[in-house]
C-alpha cells in the first residue's frame, strides 16, 4: 500500500516533522553506545517522544539555532561522566544526528520546564487571588469560593501543640502501641517520640515537618474565629485561601480552599493532545503497540 500524500520516505511526522527508519537508527546506535539498548519498537517510539518534546517546546515559542545546539553538545561533552562513551555515540550516530535526536529535545524538554514552572505560578497566583476575594467578601461561603475558582474545598484540625497528633498513621500507631506496652509493664524503656520527615493533616495529607507549627503560628493564631488570612498562602507547591473556624485550647478548626500545582508530565500531556500526528506506514506501530501496550502516545497514534 502506498504511503500517504506528503509522507515521501517518513514513516511517521509529527506536527510536519517526518520520522524515518534512518532517524530511528540513529536515536537507537546513539543510546546504546552510552549504555541504553533498545529494541527497534522501543526506539521508534522513543523518537517520536523526542520529536513531541521538541513540537509542544515549538509551540511555546521555543528555537533552538545551530550554534545554541552545539553549545548544548559542548556542555554535555563536558559534563559527561564517560567522555569515551559519549564520543562513540556521536561518531556512530553521526553529529547531525545527535544533535536532532539527542541534544535538541533535552534543550527543548529544558525550555518546556521553564514555561511550565512560569505558567503554572501565573495560574495559580491567579486563581487563588480570586478565591481570596470571593472570601473575604463572603467569609461564610468557602465552598463558593472553592467552586467558582475551580480549587478544592478543605475541612481540617491543626493541633500544634500535641507530638503526635499529626505523626502518618502508621507511625502514630506504632508508637501509640509501644506507650501502650510501656505503660502495662510490658515494655522497659518508654518509647522515644518518633521524628518523621512530614505531618499528617487529616482533611489535608501529608505536609513537611514543621509545616502544622508554622502555619498555626503565623496565619492561625493572629486571626479572630471566622475571618480569612488577607494573603494567599503558598507552600512552596500549592496555593491556599485560609480561614480560621475557632480555636480551643491550642487546637485550630479550619478551612481552605486549595490550588494544588499541576504535574510537569499530565501539563505537557494535555499539551501534545495539541498536535498533529501521521501515521504514514501502516502497521509500523504493530511490533511497538504489542511490546508496549499502555504507552500514552496511543491515545493519539490511533
Amino acid at each position: 500500500m502506498a504511503a500517504p500524500a506528503g509522507c515521501g520516505t517518513a514513516l511517521l511526522r509529527v506536527d510536519g516533522d517526518a520520522i524515518t527508519t534512518r532517524d530511528v537508527e540513529a536515536l537507537r546506535t546513539a543510546e546504546g553506545s552510552t549504555g541504553l539498548w533498545m529494541s527497534r519498537p522501543t526506539a521508534l517510539l522513543a523518537t517520536i517522544e523526542h520529536r513531541t518534546t521538541v513540537a509542544v517546546a515549538r509551540r511555546a515559542a521555543f528555537s533552538a539555532s545551530a550554534d545554541d545546539l552545539l553549545r548544548e553538545l559542548e556542555r554535555m561533552q563536558a559534563e559527561s561522566h564517560d567522555e569515551t562513551a559519549l564520543a562513540d555515540a556521536i561518531r556512530r550516530a553521526g553529529e547531525p544526528a545527535y544533535l536532532r535526536w539527542i541534544v535538541e529535545p533535552a534543550l527543548a524538554e529544558k525550555w518546556l520546564l521553564g514555561v511550565w514552572q512560569t505558567s503554572v505560578v501565573a495560574d495559580g497566583e491567579r486563581r487563588v487571588a480570586s478565591a481570596l476575594k470571593m472570601a473575604q467578601s463572603e467569609p461564610s461561603g468557602m465552598k463558593i469560593a472553592a467552586a467558582r475558582s475551580g480549587g478544592a474545598y478543605l475541612r481540617f484540625r491543626l493541633e500544634p501543640d500535641s507530638p503526635t497528633a499529626h505523626l502518618p498513621t502508621g507511625v502514630r500507631l506504632g508508637y501509640e502501641a509501644d506507650l501502650r506496652a510501656y505503660n502495662r509493664g510490658l515494655r522497659e524503656e518508654r518509647p522515644a517520640v518518633p521524628v518523621n520527615d512530614f505531618d499528617h493533616i487529616e482533611g489535608h495529607g501529608l505536609v513537611p515537618r514543621g509545616y502544622v507549627q508554622e502555619l498555626a503560628r503565623k496565619v492561625l493564631a493572629p486571626l479572630a474565629d471566622g475571618a480569612v488570612w488577607p494573603k494567599p498562602v503558598h507552600d512552596g507547591r500549592d496555593w491556599y485561601v485560609v480561614r480560621r473556624l475557632r480555636a480551643s485550647a491550642g487546637t485550630f478548626d479550619v478551612e481552605a480552599v486549595r490550588f494544588k500545582r499541576p504535574e510537569y508530565a499530565d501539563w505537557f500531556h494535555a499539551r501534545r493532545r495539541d498536535l498533529a500526528y501521521q501515521v504514514c506506514r501502516p502497521g509500523v506501530l504493530a511490533e511497538a503497540a504489542t511490546e508496549v501496550p499502555d504507552h500514552p502516545l496511543w491515545e493519539f497514534l490511533r
